[in-house]
């Protein structure tokens, strides 16, 4: 199954009136499970706050079937325990 997995970032470094501070990033995870797809989806998060210095506020996850995104077709597709780059996924 394919899930739609949002993740919201923020840097803490920037002024809290910068409307940048806080900001989604989406990409498809292809996995077993809605649980299984968030937790692989989150730990790809949590690796790259970790690198960034950056701050993990939260996560949803959505199937692709029921997701309203626009440009979903767009998104990188991730296979659960795929460990892809950030470059693909376009943080």
């Amino acid at each position: 199954m394919r899930y739609v997995y949002t993740a919201w970032l923020e840097d803490k470094s920037v002024s809290a009136a910068d409307p940048d501070r806080e900001w989604p990033a989406c990409f498809v995870v292809d996995g077993q499970s809605e649980e299984s797809a968030k937790r692989w989806g989150d730990y790809l998060a949590g690796k790259y706050v970790r690198t960034h210095s950056l701050a993990f506020v939260r996560s949803v996850i959505e199937s692709v079937e029921t997701s309203t995104l626009p440009g979903i077709v767009g998104l990188p597709v991730i296979s659960e325990d795929e460990d892809a780059s950030d470059d693909y996924i376009g943080w």
